[in-house]
């Protein structure tokens, strides 16, 4: 799964496509602190690029029932989730890609 939503970087180039790239479930505190990699498309992934910017998250949310990677795309959607003391909603319109695209092996 992925997420699909347009963001202008600070470079100038956009990034549409967003995947977790890592994840780290803590079950004391029930909380999550995980990163997303923007690529510049879908193809670009399906392509094996290195993903050209990525953000970070922390949140707060009952243990996962499956997969945790589930559950954070779930609560990015969520329209007004707390990113440190701001609240944020920029995924709360992403298009969800329930695709799974595959790693590339690197050549």
């Amino acid at each position: 799964m992925a997420l699909i939503k347009k963001f202008n970087l600070d470079t100038g180039v956009d990034a549409s496509y967003w995947k977790v790239i890592d994840a780290h479930y803590d079950f004391i505190n029930k909380s999550c602190s995980f990163r997303l990699g923007g690529w510049l498309n879908k193809q670009a992934r399906k392509d094996g690029k290195r993903y050209i910017t990525e953000r970070s998250y922390y949140a707060q949310f009952k243990p996962p029932q499956s997969d945790l990677r589930d559950a954070i795309y779930s609560w990015l959607k969520t329209p007004e989730i707390i990113q440190g003391n701001a609240m944020v909603a920029e995924f709360s319109d992403a298009i969800d890609d329930p695709e799974k695209v595959e790693e590339v092996p690197s050549s």
